[in-house]
């Protein structure tokens, strides 16, 4: 995993091999559950997972720092779990 200037925590997956699929996200003990389509549909501080501008997977806190809450570093693990039973 990447990080950003924002805290965002970027990831090398592409968009492509998660579009339309059920997935769980796991970073440092916490999971998202699916993608969110923006930042916006959702409150501030919300820990979320999208599709960054550059079509890849991001786990990204609304109006803050992923990074920071997470006490993620730059090579830490992200799980990505598909769920096809859903």
């Amino acid at each position: 995993m990447g990080i950003d200037v924002f805290g965002n925590c970027a990831t090398d997956l592409p968009w492509s091999e998660v579009a339309g699929r059920n997935l769980l996200i796991n970073v440092k003990d916490s999971v998202i559950r699916g993608l969110s389509p923006s930042y916006g549909h959702h409150p501030p501080g919300e820990l979320i997972a999208l599709i960054d501008s550059e079509d890849y997977l991001e786990v990204a806190v609304v109006n803050g720092s992923a990074a920071g809450l997470l006490g993620a570093q730059v090579g830490d693990p992200v799980q990505v779990l598909f769920n096809e039973s859903e």
